[in-house]
């Protein structure tokens, strides 16, 4: 019987409680919420194989994106030594964020969980760092864990906050950006 670790069991229960007590939520939001609290709840694909946990320069500003004392910031900070940090594959961005910014896959292609049908993963990007306009098939939800900015070619740039959530359509181009401080976020896509 598949028993998820205890540590990735804490982080995606307590991501997804703050996502659905966000009080901005938007009804996208609350309804991939939905998809994706039920595709966790299904066995994996998958038994996780061994992954060798890796950090990328900029995983030296964690300390500082995890200043705040939340449940949800001790519990990724439990979880963190065990993830495989990386770049974005690709040509996206120039090489200043190729340099600021790196991702971890929780759940899903080369993550603590393998799984095909919904991934989940963080981000982190140096202060003063962009990540570029992009778009992708899957609908998705970011919980925003920094003060950062959001962009969408709907909306434009705005502020969602600390434990604010962010919903981006099925192809909606989107960017983000660091300010002052590090960006992080947990993002969850149904696949």
């Amino acid at each position: 019987m598949y028993s998820r670790d205890a540590h990735l069991q804490a982080v995606l229960d307590l991501m997804c409680r703050s996502v659905a007590a966000d009080p901005g939520r938007s009804t996208d939001t609350q309804r991939t919420l939905g998809i994706v609290e039920e595709r966790l709840r299904r066995t994996p694909d998958d038994r996780p194989e061994a992954q060798e946990p890796v950090r990328q320069p900029v995983c030296a500003l964690l300390d500082e994106a995890l200043a705040a004392r939340t449940p949800l910031l001790e519990a990724f900070r439990a979880l963190e030594p065990s993830l495989t940090w990386g770049r974005r594959k690709g040509d996206l961005g120039d090489d200043r964020f190729r340099a600021c910014h790196a991702n971890a896959m929780l759940v899903g292609p080369g993550g603590l969980e393998p799984r095909a049908d919904v991934w989940v993963g963080v981000s982190l990007m140096a202060p003063g760092t962009s990540y570029p306009v992009h778009h992708h098939p899957p609908e998705e939800i970011y919980l925003v864990l920094s003060d950062v900015e959001w962009w969408n070619e709907d909306d434009g740039w705005y502020r969602p906050g600390f434990g604010g959530t962010v919903y981006h359509r099925p192809d909606q181009r989107h960017a983000m950006r660091a300010g002052a401080k590090p960006l992080l976020a947990l993002w969850a896509l149904p696949i």
